[in-house]
């Protein structure tokens, strides 16, 4: 039977209007309701294309209002394209299963869509029709694709049916949920021991003899930032506003009024003390003054007007969209390009340093470490080597410590502990390591497990079930034969 047929005979049954869940945004995701030509295949799953008329149909969607910058645009379309793969392989994967979806259960899921009901709450096929136009779907696109959608629905729940829980993991996560954990630790990041890096003169004079086009590389990304200095000027500023709460001023009253009050700080009297009494702008409470700016940051018209007068002088008055505004120049700095050749051997140090920090930092770590447990307690002297300082988190879980520093590894380790002291590891971390100690362990009240294992039993197994399905998917995607043609 039709799917729109069995809607229609079920619209006014009890049974269909039981709420399945909200579905309205799948299409946002899985790029409901394709349109056009398949156009240039991005990759392949089993020999099946996937193209970029589906990429970037969902690209548009999540990338809406334009804001993503080139790494995250680079991020996320690898992340669209693996989920692409993904589920293409797992539809495959439910199709060898014999996974169908009846038409039925299409219908009820489309039956539980508010943006299709009426102001009665009852379906309402003109709703759909307008809904799907306004998205540019057809009925057929969209109802194939709702139907993948449940497939792979179908698919997670076959695939975590099997999983349980037994009482012995339920306690150690209730003891992982109540222990609380006093903690000091000390996060050396790799950029902390830079300097640390042995360097000689010798080495150095034969990395620039051999590296100099990786030096070049360095020296051009960090081109704007570091040796292309623009042209700076610390500058006080007395604005006279051309449209003021009491109306229009007249121009040439503005002009006039200006002309009286450049005439006094070119004479000699205090900038600050004339921004003070006569500036209409916000900084008249501090003398006027606007701080160092470089060329790019102010209005052109005031940049030419400041850029042509010496330090310690006054500019012409610049009329700006605001009103009339004069500028004190009370310093400037001119454009200067620093050339590579004066800067080359410390890119080249640089480089050195980034190359070998991580085993200076490792054996750093080691040695904390090593004195931290000698002693019992944080090695200050060690420490203050690299600038660095013990923070601490109190009455913690292990599975939240509060650490500034984001650790898998240390988390693993934290979910073990059964008792105060120096963990036995150096943990890394995304820009370095990490050495720490439990301060104070507090065991959790086993008198409450028994109160607490049911209501308990329902996350955990809902968390396995999870981890055992996301496990699964990778496995399948493994088996796949999958090739990507194209790389963001």
């Amino acid at each position: 039977m039709p799917v729109m047929e069995t809607i229609r005979r079920a619209t006014d049954s009890t049974a269909m209007r039981i709420v399945f869940g909200a579905i309205v945004l799948v299409f946002v995701f899985w790029g409901v309701g394709a349109t056009g030509p398949q156009s240039i295949p991005i990759a392949t799953v089993n020999g099946t294309r996937i193209t970029d008329t589906q990429f970037q149909r969902i690209m548009r969607q999540v990338d809406r209002g334009g804001s993503m910058d080139e790494s995250d645009r680079k991020r996320i379309s690898q992340q669209v394209i693996d989920d692409l793969i993904q589920s293409e392989a797992l539809l495959q994967e439910a199709d060898r299963l014999d996974i169908e979806v009846s038409d039925e259960e299409i219908a009820r899921q489309v039956l539980q869509i508010d943006d299709f009901k009426d102001g009665k709450g009852k379906f309402s096929q003109e709703l759909y029709e307008k809904g799907l136009k306004r998205f540019g779907m057809t009925q057929g696109g969209y109802e194939s694709q709702l139907r993948e959608f449940i497939t792979l629905q179908k698919l997670d729940r076959m695939a975590g049916g099997g999983v349980q829980v037994h009482d012995g993991l339920l306690e150690r996560q209730f003891r992982i949920d109540q222990t609380r954990l006093d903690l000091s630790w000390v996060r050396i990041p790799d950029a902390a021991l830079l300097d640390q890096v042995p360097i000689d003169d010798t080495t150095l004079d034969a990395f620039v003899t051999t590296n100099a086009d990786q030096i070049r590389v360095r020296y051009d990304k960090d081109y704007e930032r570091l040796y292309n200095e623009p042209a700076k000027a610390t500058l006080a500023t007395i604005l006279l506003r051309a449209d003021m709460d009491q109306g229009s001023v007249e121009d040439t009253e503005l002009r006039t009024r200006m002309e009286a009050i450049r005439a006094e700080a070119v004479a000699g009297a205090d900038f600050g003390e004339l921004a003070t009494r006569y500036s209409e702008d916000l900084t008249a409470v501090n003398g006027g003054m606007q701080g160092t700016m470089s060329e790019a940051q102010l209005d052109p018209a005031i940049a030419n007007a400041v850029f042509a007068t010496d330090a310690g002088g006054v500019t012409a008055i610049v009329e700006t969209a605001r009103g009339l505004q004069i500028l004190h120049v009370q310093d400037r700095v001119e454009a200067t390009i620093t050339p590579m050749a004066d800067v080359q051997r410390d890119i080249a140090r640089t480089l050195i340093q980034e190359d070998q920090v991580s085993v200076v930092a490792a054996a750093y770590a080691e040695k904390v470490l090593t004195a931290w447990k000698e002693s019992g307690s944080a090695p200050t002297e060690i420490l203050e080597e690299a600038s660095l300082v013990v923070e601490t988190s109190l009455a913690v879980s292990p599975t939240r410590p509060q650490l500034s520093a984001s650790s898998p590894a240390l988390l693993g380790a934290l979910s073990s502990v059964t008792e105060e002291g120096v963990l036995d590891a150096v943990y890394p971390t995304d820009d370095g390591r990490v050495v720490a100690a439990v301060t104070s362990f507090q065991e959790p009240d086993m008198d409450l497990f028994a109160m607490e294992k049911e209501s308990l039993r329902s996350r955990v197994l809902a968390m396995e079930r999870q981890s055992f399905i996301d496990h699964w998917k990778e496995d399948v995607v493994a088996r796949s034969v999958i090739e990507q043609l194209w790389t963001p």
